[in-house]
């Protein structure tokens, strides 16, 4: 929206394009911890050679988490979107209770845990905004809102 000479973005979600590792669709619940690997993705040098392939997160408190996965895209389906600013939901473990103002970070399984200090880290994925769940998985895992801090 603009007001006068202040434009806003409301509700702001940025995410990047990404693709997994065989370039492959798989199976992955919204909300799930992502981590870059070291591989660009295809389609790259079509945004500047800068954006890489991800893989589910499968390391506690990684330094290359990414973000979290938003959607495979409709027009290309090996390309993903991986949210990693603003608002939107993280995957929280089954057993892990969350309150409004945690820190998040991977917890090794795609999804995400308390982090154990106070403290924005390279790890960080994102804050709890509410504790609030929004949707339950099979798993026992769920979502809550939460701003990203990731990308």
């Amino acid at each position: 929206s603009i007001a006068g000479a202040t434009v806003s973005y409301n509700p702001f979600f940025g995410s990047h394009w990404s693709q997994t590792a065989d370039g492959s669709q798989i199976e992955i619940l919204r909300g799930t911890v992502c981590e870059t690997i070291d591989m660009l993705s295809d389609f790259a040098e079509r945004v500047g050679d800068r954006l890489p392939r991800f893989k589910i997160s499968d390391e506690e408190a990684s330094d290359a988490v990414y973000g979290v996965f938003h959607t495979w895209d409709t027009d290309e389906p090996t390309k993903a979107l991986i949210g990693a600013l603003g608002a939107y939901f993280v995957r929280i473990a089954e057993h892990a209770t969350v309150r409004r103002g945690d820190l998040l970070e991977s917890n090794g399984d795609g999804c995400a845990r308390v982090q154990k200090n106070r403290h924005m880290l390279s790890s960080t994925i994102g804050k709890v905004s509410a504790a609030v769940v929004i949707e339950t998985y099979p798993d026992g895992s769920y979502l809550v809102p939460c701003t990203l801090h990731c990308g």
